[in-house]
């Protein structure tokens, strides 16, 4: 097992020792206020003016012009920004300000990332890779591509990949937005070598209308817009083993092989219903020891919690539990 730096390492002492800004008022933020109370933080950064002013779990949130008055020894700010796009953007503005990774800032995939690996070794026994973080950090900072799934919900994912990779099976990812997540979790594939079929299925159009199972607020989350389907295949082709289907929950699993069993699937379609037709239709196809990782069953009150619900009436009768990642949003459930 590689070596991690231990949570109660000099560095972070010396981080908590300062003054603690976060930068990112969104769902990550709120999440590591209530599940990590030790750490004190003075503030938030957010560029929304909507959200300036107003408070998120006790924490003021205030513009970034804020940093202005603060002595840069004397403070270290925690990006909280949950996509890779927000992230990178931060750092380009901390960048030009003169701040240093590591030295004035991180971000709270690195901050938390010694404690992450204990939870990850909780559940996978494969033994968990500094490698593979350092590759979904390196994407999350870097790829222009977009990423919406953290950089621990990546790390997660890449270790699902290697805990799975003696199984066979092929790997389905049910909600893809962009391809971002896909095309990471097919070069970490290349990367070991791993061979297995990965369908990649989604829309590319937004979602139907909404149940009243999930948030309403959220029915123009995304759209036709915001997806570029030519681009998205174009990425995908240049690995073999990709597969992209384009259509509906549950209507578009009729494209799939009908004797294809699966050793990873990845939920990440944020709605209720399709959540529980995706329960349905791949759990009886999911080999021993295969995982499903389902994004979105953690959420903030006003968020996706659509997700958690047909998580607890699919499993609960079923008298299966899950291994919940809050620092990802994510659920891991293996079958036994």
């Amino acid at each position: 097992m590689e070596s991690i730096p231990d949570s109660d390492s000099r560095d972070l002492k010396l981080i908590k020792r300062k003054k603690n800004i976060a930068w990112g008022a969104g769902t990550l933020f709120e999440l590591f206020v209530v599940n990590q109370p030790e750490w004190t933080l003075a503030y938030c950064l957010d560029r929304s003016p909507l959200l300036q002013g107003t408070f998120l779990s006790g924490i003021p949130i205030l513009p970034p012009e804020t940093l202005n008055q603060e002595p840069r020894e004397e403070i270290f700010v925690i990006i909280t920004a949950t996509s890779s796009n927000g992230i990178q953007s931060i750092q380009e503005e901390l960048s030009a300000r003169g701040f240093v990774f590591g030295q004035d800032y991180a971000d709270l995939a690195w901050v938390l990332r010694a404690s992450f690996q204990k939870k990850l070794e909780s559940i996978f026994s494969h033994g968990i890779s500094n490698d593979r973080f350092l590759l979904a950090h390196a994407f999350n900072f870097n790829s222009r591509i977009g990423l919406e799934t953290t950089v621990l919900g990546n790390w997660l994912l890449l270790e699902a990949l290697a805990a799975t990779a003696s199984l066979g099976g092929a790997i389905a990812e049910v909600g893809a937005f962009q391809g971002g997540n896909a095309y990471l979790q097919l070069v970490g594939m290349a990367l070991g070598q791993d061979r297995r079929r990965y369908y990649v299925i989604d829309s590319f159009q937004g979602f139907r209308p909404l149940s009243p199972q999930d948030p309403s607020h959220l029915q123009e989350a995304y759209k036709p817009q915001d997806y570029f389907v030519p681009l998205i295949a174009n990425r995908l082709r240049q690995f073999e083993q990709a597969s992209m289907l384009i259509g509906f929950v549950p209507e578009v699993f009729d494209f799939l092989p009908r004797a294809e069993r699966f050793s990873l699937v990845f939920y990440d379609c944020d709605l209720y219903q399709p959540a529980l037709d995706t329960f349905a239709f791949f759990w009886e196809r999911l080999v021993a020891g295969g995982l499903l990782v389902i994004h979105d069953s953690i959420s903030t009150p006003t968020g996706w919690t659509g997700v958690r619900k047909a998580l607890v009436e699919f499993f609960d009768p079923l008298a299966v539990s899950a291994s919940d990642f809050w620092e990802t949003t994510m659920s891991v459930i293996q079958k036994s």
